[in-house]
């Protein structure tokens, strides 16, 4: 290994090339704030309600609580979405065809009422 400015280099770094820290910025707790990270890609994402998420879907939400159609039937799409959005909420699931569809029609009411 080689000393270059400060950092060991292997010397095969020349060949397979080096990752460098290009720019170093004190902690904030320290007394910088100069630095700024990134925003976040999706900052809204997560403050929305499940009827802001689903507001072009609410008619077929509504009739898939009160009975009157098979969501995981007739719309699989909306169903495979509300099933990843309550399972990102922490929402668990069993396997169970039928136990599944009424935890996630039970948690929809509650989360549109």
């Amino acid at each position: 290994m080689n000393l270059q400015n400060n950092f060991w280099i292997p010397k095969t770094a020349s060949i397979i090339g080096v990752v460098v820290q290009s720019v170093r910025a004190p902690a904030c707790h320290a007394g910088s704030c100069g630095f700024d990270s990134r925003q976040s890609r999706c900052p809204m994402r997560y403050l929305m309600t499940t009827k802001e998420k689903f507001a072009s879907h609410l008619d077929i939400l509504w009739s898939a609580i009160d009975r009157q159609i098979s969501l995981d039937i007739e719309y699989p799409i909306i169903y495979n979405q509300m099933v990843r959005y309550f399972e990102n909420k922490g929402v668990d699931f069993y396997g169970d065809v039928d136990e599944d569809y009424d935890i996630l029609l039970t948690k929809l009411e509650r989360e549109l009422l």
